[in-house]
């Protein structure tokens, strides 16, 4: 298991050893006055089964963790601490996690269910097959593409702005990992991106300007 974070030490990423690659599991973050036993027996009242969890990963005490409709396990937290680095910034230094997207059946229902449950508002849509939800500022945070099976389609991290793509694709082909699509502005947030994929095959986007 190994934790990663940003340039700022903010927790960003929990990877782990398994027999496939795949993602398991997303954390929000709530406001800070929220109690998770609160939180839990609002999750009861309408029939979600959850539990509160210590010490999940480093800085953060405690956990709210429940499923999704597609299984995927869903982990809410309200207080958190910097993580602190035990190695040297090295490559980019993306700013942070921006968004991820998943695959699933049923898009719409994917998105009633973090706008109903999580507070997540709907941003733009693409026809019946992708949905966008934003929980701040920006354009999105989360999207869903219609697919067969639940499963990631993509994570995204922010790049700072046009020399740090610039830098990013450099490095991209100084270590041999092939630029699928881009640089490309996006219609839905209007960003810049660029996709590759990491050495497990999962897609990658790396953005600016959303």
């Amino acid at each position: 298991r190994i934790i990663l974070g940003t340039e700022s030490d903010e927790l960003t990423l929990v990877l782990e050893h398994g027999a496939a690659s795949r993602l398991t599991a997303i954390a929000c973050e709530v406001a800070p006055g929220l109690d998770l036993s609160d939180l839990q027996k609002s999750l009861a009242s309408l029939n979600i089964k959850s539990e509160v969890r210590s010490d999940t990963a480093p800085g953060i005490p405690k956990t709210l963790v429940f499923n999704d409709p597609d299984g995927l396990q869903i982990e809410l937290f309200s207080r958190w601490d910097f993580c602190k680095p035990v190695e040297p910034i090295r490559g980019l230094a993306v700013a942070k996690l921006g968004h991820v997207a998943l695959y699933t059946p049923d898009p719409e229902r994917a998105a009633k269910f973090f706008g109903d449950l999580l507070g997540f508002r709907v941003s733009d849509r693409i026809e019946e097959n992708f949905v966008f939800l934003r929980c701040g500022p920006e354009h999105h945070a989360m999207n869903f593409a219609r697919g067969a099976e639940a499963r990631i389609h993509h994570l995204a991290f922010e790049l700072r702005d046009a020399s740090h793509m610039h830098q990013a694709c450099d490095l991209l082909g100084r270590n041999k990992f092939q630029i699928l699509w881009g640089p490309v502005r996006h219609g839905p947030g209007h960003n810049v991106a660029v996709y590759h994929h990491n050495p497990d095959r999962c897609l990658i986007e790396l953005y600016y300007s959303m």
